[in-house]
């Protein structure tokens, strides 16, 4: 596995050192230029889904719940849909390089600065996470000893190829990695599978999946793929509205067409009691060698895919909206900062699901609603910025309070009151003039 792994980096870096060639401006290293055709936005959009969450998280969700833990793509899927109707095509309109610079082009400097904050803090957490599920999915197949030496190796080189090339990049190999990933877990349930029908174990609810938790899933996992900043990149980067609509409702169905077979993979090892890191023992112990190495490189291709995209997207977010220039070299030195900073985390927090979840429930409260307010009536009106202000802060405090108490209801309750005072601000707005030619 270790020479496959060393052969899969190496072609990730030729990739990005052609796509290096291509960059020719700050548009270039953040959003490809803006000029993507679907066929990269949609395959890139679903590489950067499907990362840690996608895998480890839904594999120790199936362990505790089984089918019901489709529900972190599932709500994924539906948020996507919604983000194609109501907000690709409008976002792509206002030519921005990122989230923070949408909300202080339709509502000002203060909101950009502080989403841009809460987007930074909670992106790192998520770039661990990937660095994390890495080193648990190294365990069987590489020597304890040279399990930090491995990840040091590979997120160096996830590292120095987003630096390489920026988005052009990024939107290139994670192309080819989402294509691994999806042919390495078709043919693992397909094998699994094979002398058993799957049919009675789907349910979407049971008795250990309550309520509660699927309205978690529904608000604080599924609203990041409305207003997420690493997926709205993909829109900026798309070369018109009409062609960031379609890539994302293409993204959405393939999700599901993703969410069913990962998920079923997972109650396949709780129902073989195989509930402790069961990507790994099920690549060991229960498939062929070939289709084996195709799931644990599409795994890894997984972890790479989000990792590169988040990189990227704070990395921009730091160098356009809190220090405002438009700088690339100090921009790759920034991507290298935050991949460090997020590996250092990875080798003390082991939690993958932990990690993903706390930084999901400081940005949801935070971020989503006010910045669709800021979207929806932009260039119709301009929301009260004390309002937006207010409900950004409201929600990412209850945010870091449900992530210290360990309480999903602080994040839920942040939600409601963060889009209370959005709907507030849309009210006491101000409507902008109409202009008319002279």
């Amino acid at each position: 596995m270790l020479f496959f792994l060393m052969l899969y980096v190496a072609v990730l870096t030729i990739v990005a050192i052609y796509a290096k060639r291509q960059v020719k401006g700050f548009a270039d290293f953040v959003i490809a230029g803006g000029r993507q055709k679907s066929i990269w936005i949609s395959l890139s959009t679903l590489a950067s889904i499907v990362g840690g969450s996608a895998t480890f998280g839904i594999m120790t969700l199936a362990a505790k719940h089984g089918f019901p833990a489709f529900w972190w793509l599932g709500a994924g899927s539906i948020f996507l849909v919604l983000q194609s109707l109501l907000v690709s095509e409008k976002a792509r309109s206002l030519n921005v390089y990122t989230l923070p610079e949408l909300a202080g082009k339709t509502v000002g400097r203060e909101p950009r600065f502080l989403i841009a904050l809460i987007i930074v803090i909670s992106w790192i957490g998520i770039i661990a996470a990937q660095f994390s599920a890495l080193e648990s999915l190294f365990i069987p197949f590489i020597p304890e000893g040279w399990r930090p030496a491995v990840l040091f190796f590979v997120s160096v080189a996830v590292i120095v190829y987003t630096t390489a090339g920026g988005q052009i990049s990024v939107l290139r190999t994670d192309a080819m990695q989402f294509l691994l990933l999806m042919g390495g877990v078709l043919l693992a349930c397909l094998l699994l599978w094979q002398n058993e029908c799957p049919l009675p174990h789907i349910e979407f609810f049971n008795n250990t999946f309550s309520s509660s938790q699927f309205a978690t899933f529904l608000l604080v996992t599924g609203l990041p793929y409305f207003l997420g900043p690493d997926l709205l990149s993909r829109n900026f980067s798309a070369r018109d509205g009409r062609t960031a609509r379609r890539s994302a409702l293409i993204a959405a169905v393939m999700l599901i067409l993703f969410a069913v077979p990962m998920t079923l993979i997972g109650v396949w090892a709780k129902e073989h009691g195989i509930a402790e890191n069961p990507l790994p023992g099920i690549i060991l112990g229960h498939l062929p060698p070939a289709a084996g190495a195709l799931l644990f490189l599409g795994l890894v291709s997984a972890l790479i895919s989000s990792a590169d995209t988040c990189l990227l997207s704070v990395s921009s977010i730091i160098e356009n909206d809190l220090i405002g220039g438009k700088n690339i070299r100090r921009m790759r030195l920034m991507v290298v900062f935050v991949g460090a900073l997020a590996l250092f985390i990875a080798f003390f927090q082991k939690d993958v699901t932990r990690l993903l979840l706390s930084a999901y429930a400081v940005y949801v409260p935070g971020v989503v609603f006010p910045l669709f307010a800021c979207l929806w009536f932009a260039g119709r009106m301009v929301p009260n910025k004390s309002f937006i202000l207010l409900g950004m802060l409201a929600g990412s405090i209850l945010g870091i309070a449900s992530v210290c108490m360990g309480s999903p209801a602080y994040s839920l309750t942040g939600i409601g009151l963060s889009a209370a005072a959005s709907l507030i601000a849309c009210l006491t707005g101000k409507t902008k003039a109409k202009t008319t030619p002279p």
